[in-house]
C-alpha cells in the first residue's frame, strides 16, 4: 500500500477529525483537555487489544512500542485522574475489520499518524497548558525523538503489503476515523 495513496483517500475524514477536535484553538483549557484524553483512554481501551493481538500473529516486533494506553494512564494521573479507566463505554469497535492484518494495518494508520500530529500539537500545550511530556501530554508527545523513524518504519511495512490488501486498509483507516470522529467531543 502506497502511503501517500492512503492519506489521500483518507484525507477529507481526516481534516473532518481535526476541525471537530480543533486543538490549536486557544480557548482550550485543562478541563476540556481532560476530558478529551479519558475519552481517547476509552477509545483505546477497545481497540489496543484488538489490534495488538492481530498484529502480533504476523508482526509481533510491531505494535509494542506503539501501545497508546500506557501513555495515556500517565497523563491521566499525572492531571490527577485517579481512575484513567473509569469510562466504561468503548465505541462499537466490531464494524473495524480488525480480524486481518490488512484491517488492523489500516486501523493502525490513523493512530501512528496522529504522532505525527502530536509533534505540532505538544509544544502548543506546554505553552497554553503549561504541561509537557511529563506532567500530561505524554500522549501527544507520542515517541519524541523516535516519532519520525518509527513513522517511517510504519509505513515501509505499509509498502511490505500486496496490491489486494489496499481497499481493506484503507477502508478501516476510514472506519477508524469515523469512530473516532463520533466517539470524541467537540471543541467547545
Amino acid at each position: 500500500m502506497d502511503p501517500t495513496g492512503l492519506r489521500l483517500a483518507t484525507q477529507a475524514e481526516h481534516q473532518r477529525l481535526e476541525q471537530k477536535l480543533d486543538l490549536l484553538s486557544p480557548s482550550l483549557n485543562l478541563e476540556q483537555y481532560v476530558h478529551l484524553l479519558r475519552r481517547f483512554y476509552g477509545f483505546y481501551k477497545g481497540w489496543e487489544p484488538k489490534v495488538a493481538e492481530r498484529v502480533a500473529v504476523d508482526l509481533p516486533e510491531l505494535f509494542d512500542p506503539r501501545r497508546k494506553l500506557p501513555l495515556l494512564e500517565t497523563d491521566l494521573l499525572a492531571l490527577g485522574s485517579e481512575q484513567p479507566n473509569g469510562l466504561a463505554d468503548q465505541p462499537c469497535l466490531d464494524v473495524l475489520e480488525l480480524d486481518t492484518l490488512a484491517g488492523a494495518l489500516g486501523s493502525m494508520y490513523v493512530s501512528e499518524g496522529s504522532t505525527l500530529g502530536g509533534q505540532l500539537l505538544s509544544p502548543h500545550f506546554r505553552k497554553q497548558l503549561h504541561i509537557d511530556a511529563g506532567s500530561g501530554c505524554a500522549f501527544f508527545a507520542g515517541y519524541g525523538d523516535l516519532t519520525f523513524a518509527r513513522w517511517r518504519a510504519f509505513q515501509a511495512v505499509l509498502r511490505s503489503r500486496p496490491p489486494s490488501d489496499d481497499k481493506a486498509i484503507i477502508d478501516s483507516a476510514l472506519t477508524t476515523f469515523r469512530l473516532l470522529y463520533d466517539w470524541l467531543p467537540e471543541a467547545d
